[in-house]
């Protein structure tokens, strides 16, 4: 028989995802895979989110997001041209160097 799981713990503060507390600005580790959704205006179709493989538009993102518990989109510093209403909690942090790491 399995061993039973341990508790979890409490929510972060309102201003931080719950996944990853913290300021990705001030702390550039926050900028990682399980913290949010990468989107990149060039990146190949058929992404899906990852730092690897971003996706091309903030519309897929905030729908990735919907499941997600990180409401954080990190994207590329590059020009993006649609137009996406955000949900609360949701927060961009954009100026990515992406082609660099």
């Amino acid at each position: 028989m399995g061993q039973g799981g341990g508790g979890g713990t409490g929510g972060a503060g309102e201003d931080e995802p719950g996944a990853c507390p913290g300021d990705p600005v001030a702390d550039p580790s926050l900028v990682r895979g399980g913290c949010g959704i990468f989107v990149s205006a060039s990146a190949a179709p058929g992404g899906d989110g990852t730092k690897a493989a971003p996706f091309q538009s903030f519309a897929q993102a905030v729908a990735k997001l919907q499941d997600a518990e990180a409401q954080r989109i990190y994207a590329c510093a590059e020009v993006f041209t649609e137009k996406v209403e955000l949900s609360g909690g949701i927060r961009i942090h954009g100026g990515l160097d992406c082609a660099n790491g």
